[in-house]
Protein backbone atom coordinates (compact mmCIF):
# COMPACT_ATOMS: atom_id res chain seq x y z
CA UNK A 1 0.00 0.00 0.00
CA UNK A 2 2.74 2.44 0.99
CA UNK A 3 4.73 1.46 -2.07
CA UNK A 4 1.73 2.16 -4.30
CA UNK A 5 1.14 5.50 -2.60
CA UNK A 6 4.78 6.50 -2.92
CA UNK A 7 4.85 5.53 -6.59
CA UNK A 8 1.75 7.64 -7.23
CA UNK A 9 3.28 10.59 -5.40
CA UNK A 10 6.42 10.26 -7.50
CA UNK A 11 4.29 10.14 -10.65
CA UNK A 12 2.36 13.23 -9.53
CA UNK A 13 5.65 15.04 -8.89
CA UNK A 14 6.97 14.04 -12.30
CA UNK A 15 3.80 15.23 -14.03
CA UNK A 16 3.92 18.48 -12.10
CA UNK A 17 7.53 19.02 -13.18
CA UNK A 18 6.54 18.07 -16.72
CA UNK A 19 3.92 20.82 -16.64
CA UNK A 20 6.52 23.33 -15.44
CA UNK A 21 8.91 22.20 -18.16
CA UNK A 22 6.15 22.50 -20.76
CA UNK A 23 5.34 26.05 -19.69
CA UNK A 24 8.91 27.29 -20.22
CA UNK A 25 9.24 26.02 -23.80
CA UNK A 26 9.58 29.56 -25.13
CA UNK A 27 11.34 28.34 -28.26
CA UNK A 28 7.93 27.17 -29.51
CA UNK A 29 6.82 30.79 -29.57
CA UNK A 30 9.86 31.69 -31.66
CA UNK A 31 9.15 28.81 -34.06
CA UNK A 32 5.53 29.90 -34.53
CA UNK A 33 6.60 33.51 -35.05
CA UNK A 34 9.06 32.39 -37.75
CA UNK A 35 6.51 30.12 -39.47
CA UNK A 36 3.79 32.77 -39.40
CA UNK A 37 3.68 33.59 -43.11
CA UNK A 38 0.58 35.78 -42.83
CA UNK A 39 2.16 37.79 -40.00
CA UNK A 40 -1.06 37.52 -38.00
CA UNK A 41 0.46 36.30 -34.72
CA UNK A 42 2.79 39.17 -33.93
CA UNK A 43 0.27 42.11 -34.02
CA UNK A 44 -1.95 40.92 -31.11
CA UNK A 45 1.12 39.90 -29.11
CA UNK A 46 2.66 43.33 -29.75
CA UNK A 47 -0.52 45.06 -28.62
CA UNK A 48 -0.53 43.01 -25.41
CA UNK A 49 3.12 43.86 -24.79
CA UNK A 50 2.42 47.55 -25.38
CA UNK A 51 -0.60 47.64 -23.04
CA UNK A 52 0.83 45.51 -20.26
CA UNK A 53 4.54 46.14 -20.72
CA UNK A 54 4.97 49.73 -21.85
CA UNK A 55 1.91 51.32 -20.22
CA UNK A 56 1.12 49.22 -17.16
CA UNK A 57 4.54 47.90 -16.17
CA UNK A 58 6.20 51.09 -17.41
CA UNK A 59 4.10 53.26 -15.10
CA UNK A 60 5.03 51.04 -12.14
CA UNK A 61 8.73 51.29 -13.02
CA UNK A 62 8.35 55.04 -13.47
CA UNK A 63 7.03 55.41 -9.95
CA UNK A 64 9.56 53.05 -8.36
CA UNK A 65 12.62 54.34 -10.21
CA UNK A 66 11.92 58.06 -10.68
CA UNK A 67 8.97 59.54 -8.82
CA UNK A 68 9.35 57.73 -5.51
CA UNK A 69 13.09 58.52 -5.08
CA UNK A 70 12.53 62.10 -6.23
CA UNK A 71 9.66 62.68 -3.80
CA UNK A 72 11.63 61.05 -0.98
CA UNK A 73 14.60 63.33 -1.67
CA UNK A 74 12.42 66.46 -1.77
CA UNK A 75 10.62 65.52 1.43
CA UNK A 76 13.88 64.78 3.21
CA UNK A 77 15.25 68.13 2.08
CA UNK A 78 12.29 70.41 2.79
CA UNK A 79 9.67 68.69 4.94
CA UNK A 80 11.45 66.33 7.34
CA UNK A 81 13.75 69.00 8.90
CA UNK A 82 10.77 71.22 9.72
CA UNK A 83 7.87 68.83 10.28
CA UNK A 84 9.50 65.52 11.16
CA UNK A 85 9.88 62.14 9.49
CA UNK A 86 6.32 61.05 10.31
CA UNK A 87 4.88 63.94 8.31
CA UNK A 88 7.22 63.13 5.42
CA UNK A 89 6.16 59.48 5.42
CA UNK A 90 2.49 60.50 5.53
CA UNK A 91 2.87 62.83 2.55
CA UNK A 92 4.77 60.16 0.61
CA UNK A 93 2.06 57.59 1.37
CA UNK A 94 -0.64 60.02 0.22
CA UNK A 95 1.26 60.64 -3.01
CA UNK A 96 1.58 56.90 -3.55
CA UNK A 97 -2.15 56.37 -2.97
CA UNK A 98 -2.99 59.21 -5.35
CA UNK A 99 -0.64 57.82 -8.02
CA UNK A 100 -2.12 54.33 -7.67
CA UNK A 101 -5.72 55.56 -7.73
CA UNK A 102 -5.41 58.11 -10.53
CA UNK A 103 -2.94 56.37 -12.85
CA UNK A 104 -1.97 52.79 -11.99
CA UNK A 105 -5.47 51.45 -11.31
CA UNK A 106 -7.10 52.99 -14.44
CA UNK A 107 -4.24 51.72 -16.60
CA UNK A 108 -4.58 48.28 -14.99
CA UNK A 109 -8.32 48.11 -15.71
CA UNK A 110 -7.97 49.37 -19.28
CA UNK A 111 -5.05 47.02 -19.99
CA UNK A 112 -6.88 43.99 -18.60
CA UNK A 113 -10.09 44.78 -20.49
CA UNK A 114 -8.29 45.45 -23.77
CA UNK A 115 -5.97 42.45 -23.47
CA UNK A 116 -8.80 39.94 -22.96
CA UNK A 117 -9.85 40.24 -26.61
CA UNK A 118 -6.23 40.21 -27.78
CA UNK A 119 -5.56 36.92 -26.00
CA UNK A 120 -8.25 35.23 -28.10
CA UNK A 121 -6.66 36.62 -31.26
CA UNK A 122 -3.27 35.32 -30.09
CA UNK A 123 -4.74 31.84 -29.60
CA UNK A 124 -6.48 31.92 -33.00
CA UNK A 125 -3.32 32.98 -34.83
CA UNK A 126 -1.14 30.49 -32.94
CA UNK A 127 -3.61 27.69 -33.67
CA UNK A 128 -3.64 28.54 -37.37
CA UNK A 129 0.16 28.52 -37.60
CA UNK A 130 0.29 25.31 -35.53
CA UNK A 131 -2.06 23.47 -37.89
CA UNK A 132 -0.26 24.81 -40.96
CA UNK A 133 2.98 23.39 -39.57
CA UNK A 134 1.35 20.02 -38.91
CA UNK A 135 -0.14 20.03 -42.41
CA UNK A 136 3.21 20.80 -44.03
CA UNK A 137 4.90 18.05 -42.03
CA UNK A 138 2.15 15.57 -42.92
CA UNK A 139 2.37 16.38 -46.63
CA UNK A 140 6.13 15.81 -46.57
CA UNK A 141 5.99 12.51 -44.67
CA UNK A 142 2.96 11.00 -46.47
CA UNK A 143 3.73 11.68 -50.09
CA UNK A 144 1.92 8.53 -51.24
CA UNK A 145 -1.51 9.51 -49.89
CA UNK A 146 -3.95 11.85 -51.62
CA UNK A 147 -3.65 15.45 -50.53
CA UNK A 148 -7.31 15.64 -49.45
CA UNK A 149 -6.91 12.66 -47.10
CA UNK A 150 -3.86 14.19 -45.46
CA UNK A 151 -5.61 17.53 -44.97
CA UNK A 152 -8.70 15.91 -43.46
CA UNK A 153 -6.57 13.92 -41.02
CA UNK A 154 -4.64 16.97 -39.81
CA UNK A 155 -7.06 19.90 -39.78
CA UNK A 156 -9.39 19.64 -36.78
CA UNK A 157 -13.16 19.86 -37.13
CA UNK A 158 -14.97 21.92 -34.54
CA UNK A 159 -17.99 19.72 -34.17
CA UNK A 160 -18.96 20.92 -30.71
CA UNK A 161 -19.33 24.60 -31.38
CA UNK A 162 -22.57 25.65 -29.87
CA UNK A 163 -24.78 28.62 -30.44
CA UNK A 164 -28.06 30.16 -29.50
CA UNK A 165 -29.44 29.54 -26.05
CA UNK A 166 -27.11 26.63 -25.29
CA UNK A 167 -24.04 28.74 -25.98
CA UNK A 168 -25.39 31.66 -23.95
CA UNK A 169 -26.29 29.41 -21.01
CA UNK A 170 -22.84 27.84 -21.06
CA UNK A 171 -21.21 31.27 -21.10
CA UNK A 172 -23.29 32.38 -18.09
CA UNK A 173 -22.31 29.19 -16.27
CA UNK A 174 -18.66 29.81 -17.18
CA UNK A 175 -18.66 33.38 -15.83
CA UNK A 176 -20.35 32.43 -12.54
CA UNK A 177 -18.06 29.41 -12.22
CA UNK A 178 -14.89 31.50 -12.58
CA UNK A 179 -16.11 34.12 -10.10
CA UNK A 180 -16.92 31.48 -7.48
CA UNK A 181 -13.64 29.66 -7.97
CA UNK A 182 -11.64 32.88 -7.71
CA UNK A 183 -13.45 33.84 -4.50
CA UNK A 184 -12.75 30.35 -3.16
CA UNK A 185 -9.05 30.66 -4.02
CA UNK A 186 -8.77 34.06 -2.32
CA UNK A 187 -10.68 32.88 0.76
CA UNK A 188 -8.75 29.67 1.32
CA UNK A 189 -5.50 31.62 1.62
CA UNK A 190 -6.56 32.75 5.11
CA UNK A 191 -6.85 29.18 6.41
CA UNK A 192 -4.19 28.35 9.04
CA UNK A 193 -1.19 26.16 8.11
CA UNK A 194 -2.55 24.76 4.83
CA UNK A 195 -3.91 28.06 3.50
CA UNK A 196 -0.89 29.24 1.53
CA UNK A 197 0.00 25.85 -0.04
CA UNK A 198 -3.61 25.26 -1.11
CA UNK A 199 -3.83 28.80 -2.40
CA UNK A 200 -0.74 28.27 -4.54
CA UNK A 201 -2.01 24.96 -5.95
CA UNK A 202 -5.46 26.33 -6.75
CA UNK A 203 -4.00 29.48 -8.30
CA UNK A 204 -1.77 27.27 -10.45
CA UNK A 205 -4.84 25.39 -11.67
CA UNK A 206 -6.67 28.64 -12.34
CA UNK A 207 -3.82 30.12 -14.38
CA UNK A 208 -3.41 26.91 -16.36
CA UNK A 209 -7.12 26.81 -17.11
CA UNK A 210 -6.96 30.41 -18.33
CA UNK A 211 -4.12 29.49 -20.69
CA UNK A 212 -5.80 26.42 -22.19
CA UNK A 213 -9.34 27.78 -22.22
CA UNK A 214 -8.64 29.81 -25.37
CA UNK A 215 -7.46 26.66 -27.13
CA UNK A 216 -10.49 24.67 -26.04
CA UNK A 217 -12.79 27.47 -27.18
CA UNK A 218 -11.27 27.25 -30.66
CA UNK A 219 -11.73 23.48 -30.62
CA UNK A 220 -15.39 23.92 -29.66
CA UNK A 221 -15.18 21.78 -26.54
CA UNK A 222 -18.17 22.11 -24.20
CA UNK A 223 -17.46 23.26 -20.67
CA UNK A 224 -18.10 19.79 -19.25
CA UNK A 225 -15.45 18.26 -21.51
CA UNK A 226 -12.97 21.00 -20.64
CA UNK A 227 -13.42 20.39 -16.93
CA UNK A 228 -13.17 16.62 -17.42
CA UNK A 229 -9.97 16.98 -19.41
CA UNK A 230 -8.53 19.32 -16.79
CA UNK A 231 -9.40 16.99 -13.89
CA UNK A 232 -7.84 14.05 -15.74
CA UNK A 233 -4.52 15.88 -16.16
CA UNK A 234 -4.64 17.90 -12.95
CA UNK A 235 -1.00 17.37 -11.99
CA UNK A 236 0.31 18.47 -15.38
CA UNK A 237 -1.91 21.55 -15.45
CA UNK A 238 -0.89 22.44 -11.90
CA UNK A 239 2.73 22.48 -12.97
CA UNK A 240 1.92 24.46 -16.11
CA UNK A 241 0.39 27.30 -14.11
CA UNK A 242 2.94 27.24 -11.29
CA UNK A 243 5.23 29.95 -12.68
CA UNK A 244 2.40 32.41 -13.23
CA UNK A 245 0.93 31.62 -9.81
CA UNK A 246 4.29 31.99 -8.07
CA UNK A 247 5.04 35.35 -9.68
CA UNK A 248 1.58 36.66 -8.80
CA UNK A 249 1.86 35.49 -5.18
CA UNK A 250 5.47 36.32 -4.34
CA UNK A 251 5.58 39.81 -5.86
CA UNK A 252 3.47 42.80 -4.78
CA UNK A 253 0.06 43.00 -6.44
CA UNK A 254 0.81 45.50 -9.19
CA UNK A 255 4.25 44.08 -9.96
CA UNK A 256 2.93 40.50 -10.04
CA UNK A 257 -0.11 41.33 -12.16
CA UNK A 258 1.99 43.36 -14.61
CA UNK A 259 4.64 40.66 -15.10
CA UNK A 260 2.05 37.89 -15.48
CA UNK A 261 0.11 40.01 -17.96
CA UNK A 262 3.27 40.55 -20.02
CA UNK A 263 4.10 36.82 -20.03
CA UNK A 264 0.53 35.53 -20.43
CA UNK A 265 0.36 35.74 -24.28
CA UNK A 266 3.44 33.53 -24.50
CA UNK A 267 1.83 30.98 -22.19
CA UNK A 268 -1.30 31.03 -24.37
CA UNK A 269 0.86 30.29 -27.43
CA UNK A 270 2.63 27.43 -25.63
CA UNK A 271 -0.72 26.01 -24.47
CA UNK A 272 -2.05 26.14 -28.02
CA UNK A 273 1.00 24.27 -29.29
CA UNK A 274 1.04 21.61 -26.52
CA UNK A 275 0.28 17.97 -27.30
CA UNK A 276 -1.95 16.72 -24.49
CA UNK A 277 -2.41 13.29 -26.07
CA UNK A 278 1.05 12.31 -24.86
CA UNK A 279 -0.23 12.54 -21.27
CA UNK A 280 -3.00 9.96 -21.58
CA UNK A 281 -0.83 6.96 -20.74
CA UNK A 282 0.82 8.68 -17.77
CA UNK A 283 -2.23 10.20 -16.07
CA UNK A 284 -4.46 7.12 -16.00
CA UNK A 285 -2.45 5.74 -13.08
CA UNK A 286 -3.19 8.64 -10.74
CA UNK A 287 -6.85 9.14 -11.63
CA UNK A 288 -8.94 12.28 -11.73
CA UNK A 289 -8.93 14.97 -9.05
CA UNK A 290 -12.03 17.07 -8.24
CA UNK A 291 -10.16 20.32 -8.80
CA UNK A 292 -13.34 22.37 -9.32
CA UNK A 293 -15.73 20.34 -7.15
CA UNK A 294 -16.90 23.21 -4.94
CA UNK A 295 -17.09 25.78 -7.74
CA UNK A 296 -19.17 23.51 -9.99
CA UNK A 297 -21.69 22.64 -7.30
CA UNK A 298 -21.93 26.20 -6.02
CA UNK A 299 -22.50 27.42 -9.57
CA UNK A 300 -25.29 24.89 -10.13
CA UNK A 301 -26.89 25.92 -6.83
CA UNK A 302 -26.75 29.65 -7.61
CA UNK A 303 -28.14 29.20 -11.12
CA UNK A 304 -30.98 27.02 -9.84
CA UNK A 305 -31.85 29.69 -7.27
CA UNK A 306 -31.80 32.40 -9.93
CA UNK A 307 -33.93 30.30 -12.26
CA UNK A 308 -36.56 29.62 -9.59
CA UNK A 309 -36.51 33.26 -8.48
Amino acid sequence: MFQTLSSKLILVGNLWLLGIWESVQLHRCIVLFVLDRKKCLWPPVARCLFLNGCLYLGSIIWWSSILNPLLSWLLNMWVVPSWGSRTGCTILSCCRCAFDSLLILPIYLVAMASSSSEYQKVAESASEVHHQRKLSHALLTTSGQPRSDVISSVVPINSHQGGGLDGAAEEVFRVVFFVIHYVQVCTIRHAPIIGNPLHFVMMSWLWAYYCFDYRWTLQGLPLSERLGLFEAHWAFFGGFGSILAASALVLPFYWGSALTAVAFPLFVIIATDSDLQLLNTRTTCIGKAPTFWFAIRATHFILRCLKSW
